[in-house]
């Protein structure tokens, strides 16, 4: 409890006392890595994604090999945090670190971020996401990537983003995207059924209520487990163990949107935190994301 007490309050740069919470499960868990392989890469901060951008949420990073023989796939990751909390360029470089571990494997990596919640309530955080992804159809070839070739990522509330659009490609058809151009979603610990982990009391009155307001109606409209249709591209979904019984809403996913290529992975020895933060057996995800991305890869 001391090293989580002393982390909580070093934590300067959070904006709030959930944000810093947020962090000093990372920092605790998993120490402060340093950046990973810059001399490797090319990093392009803070890019608008909208002609409105002002403050830190309309702006996204975007991450590329040094070396780029033509137009790379192309990962866009959003960052978790309960949808209130955590930022792209957070202080512990959990976020970068996993954006960069990507890049160094041959990939564009666009890490994007979006209004948070009390502020901002459902589906904003989507709107600003899909606006993202709009950007990148339009601008990630002067970056080396390839637009016909985008892949959703995301870790916890970012999961359940990239996994709503998966359920609503009308977001990206409105924004000018071809469906078509996203290859799969892979979701790292994500949020598929917001009735489900409402039944957690800190869930429900610090994550859900905050961000989709008290209607479980909208709970369920909101979660993609619930949806009708989805975009017709396999899914690979990766759990740490035993947190707030998320691989259950991992499986129901796998369940009701069924395709051959779909993969899940539990990942020992690992929790909510700890998943996206370590690199090395037996919590490498980098390998099991790439490894299925290829899969997929003309």
């Amino acid at each position: 409890m001391l090293p989580y007490l002393r982390t909580f309050f070093s934590t300067r740069k959070a904006a709030s006392f959930f944000e810093r919470g947020y962090y000093a499960n990372f920092t605790v868990k998993s120490g402060k890595p340093e950046l990973y392989g810059p001399e490797k890469l090319e990093v392009f901060r803070n890019i608008p994604y909208r002609p409105d951008a002002k403050g830190k949420f309309h702006f996204l990073d975007v991450y590329r090999p040094k070396t780029v023989p033509g137009l790379l796939p192309v990962i866009l990751f959003v960052h978790g945090g309960g949808w209130r909390a955590a930022d792209k360029e957070d202080p512990v470089h959990i976020h970068q670190n996993f954006c960069r571990r990507l890049a160094v494997e041959g990939f564009v990596v666009a890490s994007a971020n979006y209004r948070l919640a009390p502020a901002t309530k459902h589906p904003e955080h989507v709107t600003d996401v899909a606006d993202a992804i709009g950007w990148i159809a339009k601008n990630i070839g002067d970056y080396g990537g390839d637009p016909s070739r985008l892949h959703l990522s995301g870790h916890s509330a970012g999961g359940h983003i990239c996994a709503f659009l998966y359920t609503h490609p009308s977001y990206l058809e409105k924004r000018g995207v071809e469906p078509a151009s996203v290859k799969c979603l892979i979701g790292i610990s994500g949020v598929y059924d917001l009735i489900a982990f409402a039944s957690h009391y800190f869930a429900r009155e610090f994550m859900i209520r905050p961000a989709f307001g008290s209607d479980p109606e909208t709970w369920k409209k909101a979660s993609p487990v619930h949806a009708e249709s989805s975009l017709p591209v396999p899914i690979l979904l990766i759990n740490a163990q035993h947190y707030m019984g998320m691989e259950k809403q991992s499986l129901a996913m796998l369940e009701k949107f069924k395709n051959e290529k779909n993969r899940f992975f539990i990942i020992p020895g690992s929790n909510h935190f700890l998943v996206i933060a370590k690199f090395t057996p037996p919590v490498n995800i980098i390998e099991k994301i790439t490894g299925f991305i290829r899969t997929l890869e003309p």
